[in-house]
């Protein structure tokens, strides 16, 4: 930007400019995160983040120390 003397609004459209006028772009191949076993029990629901801490909270109050 200081070398060509031009805004970072300015500086930012030409970059975007050039990068989408570009005719083949590089192909990145989606990231696959690997599964693993979380260990919990079943009855254990991940979809209801608030439930499942409660959940787990009782397991830990019921199980002797």
């Amino acid at each position: 930007m200081r070398r060509n003397g031009k805004s970072f609004k300015e500086t930012v459209n030409d970059v975007l400019r050039r990068g989408l006028t570009k005719e083949k772009a590089v192909e990145i191949p989606p990231y696959l995160a690997p599964a693993r076993d979380l260990g919990l029990r079943p009855g254990f629901n991940l979809d209801c983040t608030g439930r499942l801490l409660e959940q787990l909270d009782e397991l830990d109050r019921s199980e002797p120390e």
